[in-house]
């Protein structure tokens, strides 16, 4: 071999080692959800998202998906993001965010992401001036007793009301009624497809706009056998002052029984962007919430 290629040859070798040596490490992002556990009657379940990150931040999409599908995101909040926006869609939970400021790399707790945790916590009225909602509920195996809250949204004035609740299996007995309702008189008694319960006034009392518990209902129990007793609301009637009907939609409830439940949270997908726009990369690793 001629003492010219073996210099070519050389020359070669050392400017793509110079090249490997100055190129440059790529930063590394990490978005995680650390296992969090709470007690097993709550409903509100505020979840933390973490992010530790080597790059400045401009933006970020998260969506999270839940398994198996037990809560259901609500909203999303952040202390270290000017403009945060969350929405519940068909692959999981999905967060938004745009920092007025690119985010320094650091350690933060990037979102706050709050949860309902009963199956049905996302489900929706008809759109109508007056709802009527029936709670739900997680309760413990054996227990024997609980109360059940109607709740009223109402763009109307209500004068009185009407509805029955049924339970599927019928395994609940209606106990008592009671209300907060200012001059209102409210009873509730025991019929073939559940429990009717009657709300009036006497007085001329009414029910102003807003959004109010109206109704308590005290139950007795049994246990079914899947572990979970629906609860309908049926021939609801709201009225006016005159007693003149009103519109009104319902929304159904439930009573779930537990032990504890975990549940996984993972990252279906997350976006890191630069204040350029350009996507960063970014290691993602879910966490498990339990119920206790």
């Amino acid at each position: 071999m001629s003492k010219r290629v073996i210099l070519s040859y050389l020359m070669v070798l050392f400017f793509s080692c110079d090249d490997e040596s100055t190129h440059e490490k790529q930063n590394e992002n990490i978005l995680s959800v650390p296992n969090q556990e709470f007690i097993s009657d709550v409903e509100n379940i505020s979840v933390e998202i973490h992010l530790i990150s080597e790059d400045e931040i401009a933006s970020f999409e998260i969506v999270l998906s839940d398994e198996p599908d037990k809560i259901a995101g609500v909203s999303a909040s952040s202390v270290v993001c000017d403009s945060i926006s969350s929405d519940e869609i068909s692959d999981g939970f999905k967060i938004s965010g745009v920092f007025s400021e690119p985010l320094l790399p650091g350690e933060y707790t990037l979102v706050i992401a709050e949860y309902l945790r009963t199956k049905n916590a996302a489900k929706k009225t008809t759109d109508t001036n007056n709802k009527l909602l029936l709670e739900e509920k997680t309760i413990e195996f054996g227990t024997d007793s609980v109360e059940i809250a109607i709740i009223l949204e109402n763009q109307d004035i209500v004068g009185g009301f009407q509805f029955d609740v049924s339970d599927e299996p019928n395994v609940m007995v209606g106990l008592s009624v009671s209300t907060e309702l200012s001059g209102f008189t409210v009873s509730g008694n025991e019929i073939t497809n559940g429990f009717r319960i009657l709300g009036f006034s006497m007085t001329g009392a009414t029910i102003p706009v807003g959004e109010q518990t109206i109704v308590w209902i005290q139950y007795e129990i049994g246990q079914p056998e899947n572990g979970e007793i629906s609860l309908v609301l049926l021939n609801p009637t709201l009225s006016d002052p005159l007693g003149n009907p009103l519109d009104v939609a319902t929304k159904d409830g439930s009573i779930v029984f537990v032990e504890s439940i975990s549940t996984v949270l993972s990252f279906q997908n997350a976006v890191l962007r630069d204040e350029n726009g350009k996507k960063l990369s970014v290691e993602m690793l879910g966490g498990t919430v339990t119920l206790q």
